[in-house]
């Protein structure tokens, strides 16, 4: 799941780094040099391999470096929460999942996060609600889809206990 996330937060970033046509009267990031987005995507690209072999404390570290160079970047965040949860530091990786989502609210794998921290705490409706926002905003093909939509079933049914029809089944069978 880890895995997923983070090949997420990767497109992601990949994908916000296609040019955008500016807003008027909206201050636009000052334009790096190619070397320096070579050297950024180098970073980065070395990160998540850190995160996806899990080594989380040294993911943790280079994120954190790449964070300091460049605060407006919500994939960063997004895989420093991974890193940070797989440290299994869920508090502090809700907080870089949330500052993702402040940055970027269509950020999906921020809610993927978030839903997994909520689990590790035993929080299944707050894990409901941010897996929901998950599957509303990513992709189609999205390969993390089914274990979002599974996962969001267990915890609805551990939720709701007695919608399997078994309590209904042992309230007839009591009424006889």
């Amino acid at each position: 799941m880890l895995l997923t996330a983070v090949l997420i937060g990767l497109g992601g970033w990949v994908i916000s780094q296609w040019p955008v046509t500016p807003t008027p009267g909206v201050q636009q990031p000052v334009a790096t040099t190619a070397t320096d987005e070579k050297a950024l995507r180098g970073q980065f690209e070395r990160a998540v391999l850190l995160l996806q072999r899990n080594q989380f404390q040294q993911a943790a570290v280079d994120f954190n470096r790449i964070i300091d160079e460049h605060p407006d970047m919500p994939e960063a965040y997004v895989n420093q929460g991974f890193a940070l949860l797989g440290l299994e530091h869920n508090d502090t990786a809700a907080e870089y999942f949330n500052r993702a989502i402040e940055l970027r609210p269509f950020q999906a794998n921020a809610y993927y996060g978030l839903a997994l921290v909520a689990e590790k705490k035993n929080d299944l409706e707050s894990a409901s609600g941010a897996m929901k926002s998950f599957i509303h905003l990513a992709i189609e093909d999205d390969p993390y889809l089914p274990k979002a939509r599974a996962a969001l079933w267990e915890w609805e049914t551990a939720i709701k206990p007695g919608d399997d029809g078994v309590e209904e089944a042992e309230s007839a069978a009591h009424s006889d």
